[in-house]
Formats: C-alpha cells, structure tokens, sequence
C-alpha cells in the first residue's frame, strides 16, 4: 500500500506543477497504476479477484509501456523529430510483429492455453507483456543514443522520465524472469527479491518526485506528437 500511496503523491505534484499537460501518457500510466494497486487493496491482496486483476495486469501494461516511452523526450521532441518517428516507427513495428505471433502461437496450443490460470487471454497477455516491454526499452536506448550523437542536453524532466521508465521496465522484466522462475525459488528467495524491487521503485519515485520542475515557458506546454 506504500508503493500506492507514493505513486498517487508522484501523481499530484506531476498535476500541481502542470506537467499533465506536457506528459499526457506518463500521467494516464501512473493514474492506471494507481487504480491497479487501489483495486488490489480494495478486493484484498490475498483474494480471488485480486489473482484476476494480477493475470490480466500484463496486458494492460503491454498497451501503456509503449505510450509511456513516447512521452519521455516530450520537451525535446522538436529536435529529434526524424529520430522520433523511425524509431516510433520500429515500436510499432515489433508491437504488431508480437500481436501476430501472440495470435499464431495461441491458435496452435488453444487446448493447453484454454486449460492454464486465466485462459488464453492472460497467456496472451503475457506474451504481449514481454513484446511490449522489449521494443519499448529498445526505443528508449535508441532515442538517448540519438541525443548523444546529437549532443543534445537533456531538461531536467526528461531525465527524470528517463530513470523512470528504463527502472519500471528493468523491474517488470525482473518480475516476468520470477514469474518463469518461481517454481525453482523458495518462496523466502521469492519475498526477498520483491522487497529488493519494491524498495528501489520506492527510491526512485522518491527521487523523481523532487526533481521534476514546471515544463520551462519557452517550451509549448502542449504535447507536440510527431507525425508517424
């Protein structure tokens, strides 16, 4: 309940200083992430439907990592507008690439996928959930290594955004490895990683809430969306 309480104190100062208006995407995923974990508190962690909201959690994750990561270089976009768009470009790509796999190799285990925790859809999910998390972190390399080329200096919030993204989906991608891996760890090995990553996401969202600044007034406090 931490992680939640910190995560809807990230989100107030995110909307005091205006940010929302820049950041649209960052702002809609960290509003979703609080209701995921408001749901979870609600119906109890232990219950059934708490286990329902986990299955299907990977999926809609899948659908707001790519938004997430577009919004990091929001204040810089001008600039990188090309490197913006075929990198965009190839996320949507892999996005699409991953939908049509996820597709074929449900429709040759539909027996065995219809008898697994959550059926097809949550294996569906997961599939995605990793596509998603690869090309997402893809594009962000890709673009910080498109301002480095470019010697570009980055404000304040996009690095914040930056750290933010690449530790929420090194984390996620640490809690898919679990999840595969779970059955060969001891369930103290279990508690003693999640601690570890709960423990630096808190440290993080710490960190981020008091770097973040007001979007500088020579920078348009509308987001501008490079044409794909």
């Amino acid at each position: 309940m931490a992680g939640a309480v910190l995560e809807a104190l990230l989100l107030a100062r995110l909307i005091s200083l205006k940010l929302h208006k820049t950041y649209a995407f960052v702002t809609l995923y960290w509003a979703v992430a609080i209701i995921i974990d408001v749901s979870h508190w609600v119906v109890g962690w232990d219950s059934k439907d708490s286990l329902q909201i986990a299955l299907h959690e990977p999926l809609i994750l899948a659908v707001l990592y790519p938004l997430l990561v577009w919004d990091v270089f929001e204040e810089i976009k001008p600039k990188l507008a090309v490197t913006l768009r075929f990198q965009a470009t190839r996320m949507i790509s892999g996005l699409v690439v991953t939908v049509i796999m996820s597709g074929i190799w449900a429709l040759f285990f539909l027996d065995e996928l219809a008898k697994s925790p959550g059926g097809p859809l949550v294996q569906f999910g997961l599939f995605l959930w990793l596509g998603s998390m690869s090309v997402s972190a893809l594009f962000l390399i890709s673009v910080y290594r498109a301002t480095k080329k470019q010697g570009l200096a980055l404000p304040r919030n996009t690095t914040v955004w930056l750290w933010l993204a690449s530790i929420v989906l090194a984390a996620d991608f640490t809690e898919f490895l679990l999840l595969l891996a779970g059955p060969l760890l001891s369930k103290s090995s279990m508690e003693v990683v999640d601690m570890i990553l709960q423990l630096v996401f808190i440290g993080v969202i710490v960190w981020c809430g008091i770097r973040m600044r007001p979007v500088p007034s020579n920078v348009s406090s509308e987001p501008e969306r490079a044409r794909l």
